[in-house]
């Protein structure tokens, strides 16, 4: 995929390269994290997937910018589209879990802009590029935090008006933000954990090795010691968006729909 990517872009079909070079990017993805006890090779997979996302950036539609979230001893990182509009638009943000990045997860953003939604994907710690600068914390909320901080700052979104997405461990970062942050006004949670080390030993492999990587971890056990504090009980009934029953988003216009078709 990357070389036909090359190709391409060598003879001026930026379509044709980007798809080859996001396509690259996704087995990339696949290669460093299904390769956890291989330093080398994972390593290695983690860099070219952000190269080669990284690299059609400008020519992605809809349209993406990478985005540098300040964050104490080491700034987070996202991606974010806005609607066409001119906005301020309500904004969705999407939480990857234990194997997924920002890049996989806003490959789904296209639902959401053309409802009129904005999205940030992020990767917080223990998160893809993230990953290699601070682990996994369980208390994920202060991502969250610092994410809507950032977006508060930006014109084009209303920071007041904030859902979160969160897949498999994403799901149980979105509990944890949904009760603790209370300027998240919706939270969808898909299949993430209540308990994580309560499933511990039912987990595939590669899955607990994963952890082990992303939360620092010198071994299995103190791997096992750390899941323990990614727990809902007593956090759970916290969470008061579900009391709200509020709904706040409109469809767009034919007009502004065209572009993100």
């Amino acid at each position: 995929h990357e070389e036909m990517g090359e190709q391409a872009w060598e003879e001026g079909r930026r379509i044709s390269a980007v798809s080859s070079f996001l396509s690259a990017a996704a087995c990339y993805h696949l290669s460093y994290f299904l390769s956890v006890d291989d330093e080398e090779a994972h390593a290695h997979g983690l860099a070219k997937m952000l190269e080669c996302h990284d690299r059609v950036l400008p020519f992605m539609q809809p349209p993406v910018e990478k985005i540098s979230i300040p964050f104490p001893d080491a700034d987070l990182a996202g991606l974010l589209s806005v609607p066409p509009g001119g906005g301020p638009a309500p904004i969705v943000v999407f939480l990857p879990g234990l194997d997924s990045t920002k890049e996989q997860r806003h490959g789904g953003r296209g639902t959401l802009l053309r409802r009129g939604m904005a999205v940030l994907s992020l990767d917080g710690p223990g998160q893809g590029e993230i990953s290699t600068k601070l682990p996994i914390r369980h208390d994920y909320e202060v991502a969250v935090s610092a994410a809507i901080d950032y977006l508060e700052e930006r014109e084009e979104v209303d920071a007041t008006r904030v859902g979160l997405i969160g897949a498999s461990l994403g799901g149980y970062y979105a509990c944890r933000a949904a009760a603790f942050e209370p300027r998240v006004t919706a939270a969808v949670a898909n299949c993430g954990p209540y308990n994580w080390i309560d499933c511990w030993d039912e987990l595939p492999g590669v899955t607990r090795g994963a952890f082990r990587k992303y939360s620092w971890s010198a071994s299995d056990e103190e791997a096992s010691e750390k899941a323990k504090a990614l727990d809902l009980t007593g956090v759970a009934d916290k969470i008061e968006q579900l009391k709200r029953g509020e709904s706040y988003i409109g469809d767009v216009t034919s007009e502004e729909l065209a572009p993100l078709v």
